[in-house]
């Protein structure tokens, strides 16, 4: 009997892994696309886009697991508020472009 329980919860935690592991996969497909948006509205001036984009790539990656990348976007999210920095900008954007670059 235990040799079957012991199968059934290597089972399910397979499947929760598995499900897990897609996930992370989908955030860190998806990162790519959102960073060159970002980069995009950036050169825009577009910098609410900027903003908002990247506290969700904050917020999406701190539930992933990547603290990391997270902790870029916020930053990015942070500077972008005072557009007029155009140097701490900057800087948070090649932070996020590198942190994306080494996950991918």
């Amino acid at each position: 009997m235990q040799n079957r329980d012991t199968t059934t919860t290597i089972a399910n935690s397979s499947r929760k892994l598995a499900c897990q592991n897609a996930r992370v996969m989908q955030v860190i497909d998806q990162m790519v696309y959102h960073v060159d948006q970002i980069i995009e509205d950036a050169e825009q001036g577009r910098w609410e886009n900027v903003v908002r984009m990247s506290k969700v790539i904050a917020d999406e990656c701190q539930r992933s697991g990547y603290a990391a990348l997270g902790s870029a976007a916020s930053r990015l999210s942070r500077a972008a508020q005072d557009p007029e920095d155009t140097k701490t900008v900057g800087r948070s954007l090649i932070q996020l472009v590198g942190a994306v670059g080494r996950r991918v």
